[in-house]
């Protein structure tokens, strides 16, 4: 991303399959290690996106044979990160035109 650009809002999404329902979320964007207050990406390097999703116990599983075990998916959490890069523009060409 070029310096000056609007912060990307990547969409967290959790797919429960055999866990609880969602119980809570925390979304962040770090820079340095420090949260980001900036609605742009304001000084070049690596800005992290974090999100963290804890869920509630699944239900217990049943068998082939149709009969309740005492197997489920556990309370817990799951956490995903993704890096956007941010530099300033690079540009090309000579003094004819430049192109960005």
């Amino acid at each position: 991303m070029e310096v000056g650009s609007a912060l990307l809002t990547p969409t967290l999404t959790f797919i429960k399959n055999d866990a609880g329902e969602e119980t809570g979320r925390e979304e962040t964007i770090t820079y340095n290690d420090s949260p980001v207050e900036s609605e742009t990406y304001d000084s070049i390097g690596v800005y992290v996106h974090s999100g963290t999703v804890n869920y509630a116990a699944g239900e217990y599983l049943i068998n082939n044979k149709g009969e309740v075990t005492d197997k489920r998916v556990e309370a817990g959490s799951i956490s995903a990160t993704a890096q956007v890069t941010a530099t300033y523009p690079w540009y090309s060409g000579n003094t004819d035109g430049l192109i960005k």
